[in-house]
């Protein structure tokens, strides 16, 4: 859930973001040419359009020009589009990637599913189907726009009387109730959101506009877990239900619930479920799962 859905924001097409830029990355000139003149791009805020012909040039626009949309081909030459993709979602972690393709290969859709693609058109572009993608791209673009606003507003508020942080005699934070429960849904969606990638308490605070000690403490308080122990639950839970497709390997499973080191994740898992996830495949304890993740074996104090 995000913060600007609780209020109901409205928005239109092209308002909430002041401008935008757009990255069109192909090896064909005639296709970037063609891609620039075939919509009036300012009704969509879109003011700055800038062009890479290959994979290395486009990692170099992805730093200078700090584009919000990229139409990016798969297939491009130096460094392919995936690989730029990914290097986007690490540089530009809320731009939106709109994959153009001339491979309907199923591999290439699910490596664009990996890295939150808008879309993934196929080669030759129809005017529609790119016209939808972008719409939807600018309407999460304003959509996130709102949502810091948004949080802006309110941590602003929270330096009035009206919203004044203080400590109590009990040392739990008092502050406007309702606001804190806002603060702490927001945060559990970004989590569900990126428990997937090496995310720590920082990303976390930095997405709500907000120290990581103040959030950290109003997590607490209102779930009575520390944030990183409720991250770790939910890659459990997640890695409970990949476990049970046998095609994946448990360094796959690992590495997508956010763990780059299998052994590390075995050994948090045996201290959840005391299996090791090899082991667990071939016990009842799979069927079981639901019930054994939700209830005593969860230990509070496994860390990251």
């Amino acid at each position: 859930m995000k913060i600007f859905s609780l209020f109901k924001f409205e928005y239109q097409l092209g308002e909430g973001v002041d401008t935008m830029k757009l990255l069109i990355v192909d090896d064909e000139r005639l296709v970037r040419e063609g891609l620039k003149k075939c919509f009036d791009w300012s009704y969509y805020g879109i003011t700055d359009i800038q062009e890479a012909c290959n994979g290395e040039e486009a990692l170099e626009r992805i730093v200078d020009f700090e584009p919000d949309i990229i139409l990016l081909d798969v297939m491009i030459p130096v460094i392919s589009g995936i690989e730029v993709s990914k290097a986007i979602k690490d540089k530009l972690p809320s731009s939106k990637i709109i994959f153009i393709s001339g491979y309907s290969d199923i591999n290439y859709l699910k490596l664009a599913f990996k890295v939150d693609a808008v879309d993934y058109i196929f080669k030759p572009v129809e005017f529609d189907e790119l016209e939808s993608a972008i719409r939807k791209a600018v309407d999460m673009l304003n959509a996130d726009t709102f949502e810091r606003q948004y949080v802006k507003r309110e941590t602003a508020k929270m330096e009035t009387e009206e919203y004044t942080v203080v400590e109590n005699d009990s040392g739990k934070l008092s502050t406007d109730t309702k606001f804190s429960s806002r603060i702490v849904i927001c945060a559990k969606d970004y989590i569900e959101n990126n428990y997937m990638k090496d995310i720590s308490i920082k990303d976390i605070a930095d997405h709500l506009y907000l120290t990581p000690n103040y959030v950290s403490l109003l997590f607490k308080q209102e779930m009575n877990i520390t944030i990183m122990t409720y991250v770790t639950q939910l890659r459990m839970k997640e890695a409970i239900k990949l476990l049970k497709d046998n095609n994946l390997r448990v360094c796959e499973v690992a590495d997508n619930v956010g763990y780059k080191d299998a052994n590390h994740f075995s050994k948090l898992f045996k201290k959840y479920f005391g299996y090791n996830p090899s082991d667990f495949r071939f016990t009842q304890c799979a069927q079981q799962s639901e019930g054994t993740v939700s209830g005593v074996r969860m230990e509070q104090g496994v860390g990251k």
